[in-house]
């Protein structure tokens, strides 16, 4: 359970985390919203009261349609119900949606008519339905009320963007993010032409494509339509091309510095443009200079600050690591000193046997205790081995058994013991989850030896051997060369405890133990080297069980 509400509580911090950051994409929507519903507005009034100035900005250029300024209301509106409450961070509500949605139609009804007017030749008499034009300027259309061609395409496809948004699916976000792209590429040129082609976008350009379109775009349509094509592209900032921007990775950071910095370029060449050629002062030649001066101070700008950023980034990795290096080291302080207080306390352990089996008088009961005291020293073995290494994760499993062996030799057969043991186990290192199982194993076999495979007392030997079969496997043997196991030898019935630990620590390990008398007592162990996790459970249990 407190797994289960620790894994609520991360997953409610990253949903926060994410609602914070996209907070800045829906206001900017937002903002975008209200320029563009204001811009709406004010154009209506100015028709309402031949307001001239609103309605073409300079004399020269040419007026926004009063149906255009509704479209721009209307999309305003929708932007600002699908952008939902900014406080909360929250998707619209379904209301929400239901008013966006309408007012999307309403720009898409407008939008969709204009454009069959112009492709199939007819009036439906939607272009003077609000107000009458009377404007006479040569860059004016020859439908008196009727927004350019290029105008009428991008509220086309603002509309689709607006209502897929709507919509709240994932393909629909997308979707919209594409459409969204194409008005702002045709809002930009738009812009462009006013910039270097005078009182109209292209209105004297070669190309009888670029002016009959863009004519009698108004040079606010344009850049309200950029506006808007920018509120619809941020509004879902995790989805579709805006999530690469977004993003907190490098990329996004990047984006989102270099982004605005050729906005403001771009925007300061326009107002250039427009004040030159309002004074006549500035030709093309001058116009094209000047685009080649701001584009090599962007390129520029672009590298410093992409160094920059690089420069930072790297410096918070170099930290990041220098800390993450220095927790690693506390880390395995803290395991070491962790292996050294289990080492001391099985020792305390031992020494409690120790004493307990002084005091104790029959032989049996002592021996009960020493083989105890053998096993937990086995065990303890290995956490000082643990501390006294530099690999925590890993025992060098020969120089172990050389040292756990020895032991066993020294408590168990005395020193005047013509017993000998050698390891033949090459430089095998062993995870702490194999050395354990595989350490208490030989244990139990050299004590079987030792108590049973020479009754005599000797001379004798023990030999330990490991062969790794393959790369997951390995067979680890016990053999001495005493009297063997007796005749009637069967481990499956054998009551001994030692017998019975040795096949539970086998199945532990993933494999089985082999007990047979080719020239003395052999225990054979073949296993997995890498413990199978999945299995471990169902081990535990069995040796549990045995």
């Amino acid at each position: 359970m407190p797994v289960a509400l620790l894994t609520r509580l991360l997953s409610a911090s990253k949903a926060a985390q994410k609602k914070r950051s996209d907070r800045p994409y829906l206001l900017t929507a937002k903002a975008v919203s209200a320029t563009v519903s204001l811009l709406g507005a004010v154009v209506l009034l100015a028709w309402r009261f031949d307001f001239e100035a609103a309605k073409s900005l300079l004399p020269s250029f040419a007026t926004m349609k009063a149906n255009t300024a509704l479209c721009f209301l209307a999309s305003g509106v929708a932007l600002w119900h699908l952008a939902g409450p900014v406080a909360t961070v929250c998707s619209p509500s379904r209301r929400g949606r239901i008013l966006a949605a309408a007012a999307a139609g309403l720009t898409l009804t407008l939008s969709l008519l204009t454009v069959s007017q112009y492709v199939f030749s007819f009036d439906a008499g939607i272009d003077e339905l609000l107000f009458a034009d009377n404007s006479t300027a040569p860059q004016e259309t020859v439908y008196p009320g009727r927004m350019s061609p290029a105008t009428a395409v991008s509220f086309l496809l603002l509309a689709l963007a607006l209502l897929a948004l709507a919509l709240d699916r994932l393909r629909s976000k997308e979707l919209a993010q594409h459409l969204s792209v194409a008005v702002g590429w045709i809002a930009f040129v738009a812009i462009v032409g006013y910039a270097h082609g005078g009182p109209g976008p292209f209105g004297g350009s070669p190309v009888p494509v670029l002016s009959h379109a863009f004519a009698s775009m108004a040079l606010h349509t344009s850049v309200g339509l950029l506006l808007l094509a920018a509120g619809a592209f941020v509004i879902r900032p995790r989805h579709g091309l805006m999530a690469a921007i977004s993003s907190p990775s490098l990329g996004g950071r990047m984006a989102r510095q270099l982004l605005p910095l050729a906005a403001a370029v771009a925007a300061f060449l326009f107002v250039l443009g427009i004040v030159g050629h309002a004074d006549g002062d500035h030709g093309d030649g001058f116009s094209q200079s000047l685009l080649a001066v701001f584009a090599i101070t962007l390129l520029a700008s672009t590298i410093w600050r992409s160094a920059a950023a690089l420069n930072q980034l790297d410096a918070q990795r170099l930290d990041a690591e220098e800390k993450l290096l220095l927790s690693l080291k506390e880390k395995e302080s803290l395991l070491k000193e962790i292996h050294h207080r289990v080492k001391n306390n099985l020792q305390i352990v031992s020494s409690l046997l120790s004493l307990q089996s002084r005091r104790t008088s029959g032989d049996e009961a002592r021996r009960v205790f020493e083989e105890s005291q053998a096993r937990i020293h086995a065990m303890a073995l290995i956490h000082e081995h643990l501390y006294r290494s530099n690999d925590l994760d890993n025992i060098d499993f020969s120089t172990y058994l050389r040292e756990l062996v020895g032991h066993i030799l020294r408590l168990h057969a005395g020193p005047s013991s013509k017993i000998s043991a050698h390891v033949e186990v090459g430089d095998a290192r062993f995870p702490v989850d194999v050395a354990i199982p595989c350490a208490l194993i030989v244990n139990e076999a050299v004590l079987n030896s030792l108590k049973y495979g020479f009754p005599a007392g000797g001379p004798g030997e023990v030999r330990i051997r490991f062969e790794q079969t393959d790369e997951r496997s390995g067979s680890l043997a016990i053999q001495d060369n005493g009297v063997g196991f007796p005749a009637d030898f069967d481990p499956a019935s054998s009551a001994s405890l030692g017998v019975r630990l040795i096949q539970a620590l086998a199945r532990q390990l993933g494999g089985d133990a082999e007990f047979s008398s080719p020239h003395g007592a052999l225990v054979r162990i073949e296993f997995r080297l890498q413990a199978d996790a999945r299995t471990q459970p169902a081990q535990r249990q069995a040796a549990a069980g045995a």
